[in-house]
């Protein structure tokens, strides 16, 4: 039996296209399939926040996560962070997200509580990412996985 998945996005206001395709036989295993669902994840999640800073202030955001965190955007890299992670460095970063006075620094930034929940949203996951917490697989990691058991046979 065989089947396929099919990933499409095509938005013309925005000049974004994206076209994923996989097909499924009876010799696909499950990691090619969540690896192929994790690259289609992190396509979604990447273009998700960058449309949603339309509705809030992306930059701004980033310049709490750096006070919170320490790390520093890079568009290449990412979150770079500089040193390990301690445990009280996490215990503090995620106490600041969750404080009063957080809500306080983004009510500045939003105009409705809609917002607020988006921009704490993003604040929250990108502390997580600045961190390195990673909450999600990648595809290279699931890759490294299927090479292993590859190796192993």
């Amino acid at each position: 039996m065989t089947g396929d998945i099919q990933f499409l996005a095509d938005v013309p206001s925005q000049n974004w296209v994206v076209v994923k395709k996989m097909k499924i036989d009876k010799n696909t295993t499950k990691l090619e399939i969540a690896r192929f669902l994790s690259s289609v994840h992190l396509t979604l999640n990447n273009k998700m926040f960058q449309f949603l800073g339309e509705a809030i202030d992306i930059k701004s955001l980033n310049e709490i996560v750096e006070d919170v965190t320490g790390a520093k955007w890079d568009k290449k890299k990412g979150w770079v962070l500089k040193g390990r992670v301690s445990e009280e460095k996490i215990a503090s970063a995620l106490a600041k997200v969750k404080s009063p006075s957080m809500s306080k620094r983004l009510a500045k930034l939003v105009k409705t509580k809609k917002e607020m929940e988006l921009a704490k949203v993003y604040i929250t996951r990108n502390v997580i990412d600045a961190l390195k917490f990673q909450i999600e697989p990648n595809p290279s990691q699931i890759d490294k996985v299927i090479d292993e058991r590859t190796l192993a046979h």
